[in-house]
């Protein structure tokens, strides 16, 4: 009897050490060393390819035609509009459409060239590594008109084909296939899906 009350008064102090160490909490130690990486899991299923965007499609925004008060030399005014995006690639795959309107005016707009009848001039554009140049000229050498004033230019690049093995519908050969006149504004910002 004598051992077994030695025993259960151990048991009782044991008990009481653990009932009190277990209401406080010590610090936390340092975190362990990562495990080994697992397997690669399956890859899942590819998903259904979204629907084109405008890749292959730069557009401008309109701006004031700010040519100079005067012609040069060469009966010519010159405007350019600085632009990154106009790269050597660009140049050498991208059809240029561009567009002039009046100033602030609701009239529809023009396809370049232009040609100015009433104030004898015609407006041309071009194309650079980083700049757009817009360039009106004289077309009636006798009468010496001054350079536009109130014309704005809006000019969109367009892939002129296809550019890779998948079919982007949004390039110059498909449009015009569409039956779509690059000339006429509307219609190519309706079929490119830009606002006007």
């Amino acid at each position: 009897m004598k051992t077994t009350m030695k025993f259960l008064g151990l048991v009782l102090i044991t008990l009481c050490l653990t009932l009190t160490s277990c209401g406080k909490d010590g610090e936390d130690g340092e975190d362990g060393a990562t495990g080994a990486q697992g397997e690669q899991g399956i890859a899942g299923q590819d998903g259904e390819n979204g629907e084109d965007g405008n890749a292959n499609v730069i557009a401008s925004s309109w701006t004031a035609l700010n040519f100079p008060n005067s012609w040069d030399a060469v009966n010519e005014a010159r405007f350019e509009i600085s632009d990154s995006s106009i790269t050597q690639e660009v140049i050498d795959s991208y059809a240029l459409l561009s567009y002039v309107k009046f100033t602030g005016s609701n009239t529809a707009a023009s396809s370049v060239p232009y040609i100015s009848l009433a104030s004898r001039y015609e407006i041309h554009d071009a194309m650079s590594i980083g700049e757009y140049i817009s360039f009106a000229i004289v077309n009636d050498i006798g009468a010496q008109p001054t350079p536009p004033t109130n014309h704005e230019v809006r000019y969109v690049l367009i892939a002129s084909s296809n550019l890779s093995a998948k079919s982007d519908a949004r390039s110059l050969e498909n449009m015009t296939k569409s039956g779509i006149k690059v000339s006429n504004y509307k219609d190519v910002m309706d079929y490119l899906g830009l606002a006007y």
